[in-house]
Formats: structure tokens, C-alpha cells, sequence
């Protein structure tokens, strides 16, 4: 599932990018809401088996045990604070 979470992290940044292109700021809250609804797209890809149409009860217990080293949500704003420097700079020289 890392494949997933990896692409639901670039989900996220393209959709901040997009934003700090058209408002020129992103507030927190825009932030905590795309991460919310991609944290939901997670768990729900890891609990749910479309082959049986059955929820995991052991992938819904899973997710709520394991700690893992770097969550989602420090992913997205690592990948966030490297790439958005170049994106508001690139932006400044296009609007000069």
C-alpha cells in the first residue's frame, strides 16, 4: 500500500500547488482538509478487500496499533516545505 500513500502524497502537493498558484497563500485549514480526506482515502484502501466486498476488522486494528516512523501527514509537509520554495519563487519570476 505504500504505492498508494506515495501517490495520495502528490495528490496533495499538486493540490496545494494549484492553490498557492491561484490565491497566492494556503491557509492551515485548506491544508488539514486535503489531508483529511487523503488520510480517509488511505484507510479505507487498506481496510477494504473489493474481492470479498468485506471490511478487514484486522487492517482496521492494524491501522490504530501500528505508530509508524514518519505519518502521512509529515510526509505531505515534507514534501511540501522542499518543493514550495521553488514553486513561489518560479512564481514570483513569472509574474516580474
Amino acid at each position: 500500500l505504500q504505492p498508494y500513500e506515495d501517490r495520495k502524497v502528490n495528490e496533495v502537493v499538486a493540490q496545494v500547488r494549484e492553490l498557492v498558484e491561484k490565491n497566492k497563500a494556503v491557509t492551515e485549514q485548506e491544508i488539514d482538509s486535503l489531508l483529511r480526506v487523503a488520510q480517509q482515502d488511505i484507510n479505507q484502501q487498506k481496510s477494504y478487500d473489493p474481492n470479498t466486498g468485506k471490511v478487514d476488522a484486522m487492517a482496521l486494528l492494524q491501522d490504530v496499533e501500528n505508530d509508524l516512523d514518519k505519518s502521512f501527514r509529515d510526509k505531505v509537509f515534507d514534501a511540501l516545505s522542499s518543493g514550495i520554495e521553488g514553486l513561489a519563487s518560479a512564481i514570483v519570476q513569472r509574474n516580474e
